[in-house]
C-alpha cells in the first residue's frame, strides 16, 4: 500500500509541477517527485530482503525506480539551466 502511494506521488507530482509557471514551482515538484522515488526504492529494497517478491522482480522495479530517478534528475537540471 505505501509503494503505491509513493509510486502514486511521483506522478502526481510530475503532473502538477509540469502546468506550473515558474521554474520555482517546477522544482519545488520535481523534488517531491524524487523524494518519493527514492522511497520506493527502499521499500522495493526491503520486499526483496523480505522474500516478498521474487529477485527477479526486485531487479526490474530497483532498476524502473533508478532509471526514474535519473530522468527526473535531468528534467530538474533543465528547468534549473532555464532559469
Amino acid at each position: 500500500d505505501q509503494l503505491r502511494k509513493a509510486a502514486l506521488s511521483v506522478i502526481n507530482n510530475i503532473a502538477e509541477g509540469s502546468g506550473k509557471r515558474s521554474s520555482k514551482e517546477k522544482l519545488r515538484y520535481y523534488a517531491t517527485a524524487l523524494d518519493s522515488t527514492r522511497e520506493c526504492v527502499s521499500m522495493v529494497t526491503l520486499l526483496g530482503r523480505q522474500s516478498a517478491i521474487s529477485q527477479q522482480e526486485h531487479d526490474r522495479l530497483r532498476e524502473l525506480c533508478w532509471r526514474v530517478s535519473s530522468m527526473l534528475s535531468k528534467l530538474r537540471s533543465t528547468v534549473n539551466g532555464a532559469r
